[in-house]
């Protein structure tokens, strides 16, 4: 479980994946993570790095350990599933639309987990005639 709540982490993964190819140091690295918060690389960094999952060198920066490595190559199935769902994704938006896709249904086919169908208006039933005489 150790595992699954550091990779949910904001940014862990994005992290993960800049360093893929290459070491990079801290500036180039906050740059290519949209400039996020010094504070949350410098976390998200010292994370990985006690999961044994990054390491540094002098002059290089931040590199990913056989560790690091063997995860990336676990979560390339992940990778591959995600590419194929946007392709699929990007031609189930009509033109335009620019709206949210859903995963199971596409942008037409009905709902799905992250559809939000509108609530069904409930018909009132006509109340009931009361058995109470007005008067005596």
């Amino acid at each position: 479980m150790a595992a699954l709540d550091l990779l949910g982490r904001r940014w862990t993964l994005r992290v993960l994946w800049e360093l893929r190819h290459e070491a990079l140091s801290f500036r180039v690295l906050r740059s290519r993570c949209d400039s996020m918060s010094p504070s949350v690389l410098n976390a998200r960094l010292s994370e990985l790095r006690e999961a044994g999952l990054l390491a540094t060198r002098p002059g290089e920066g931040y590199r990913l350990t056989e560790q690091g490595l063997g995860l990336l190559s676990a979560l390339a199935p992940l990778d591959d599933w995600a590419k194929g769902w946007s392709r699929i994704a990007a031609r189930s938006l009509p033109r335009g639309a620019g709206g949210k896709v859903d995963p199971v249904w596409g942008s037409d086919q009905g709902p799905g987990p992250t559809t939000v169908s509108p609530t069904p208006k409930v018909a009132r039933r006509a109340s009931a005639p009361s058995s109470r005489r007005k008067g005596g």
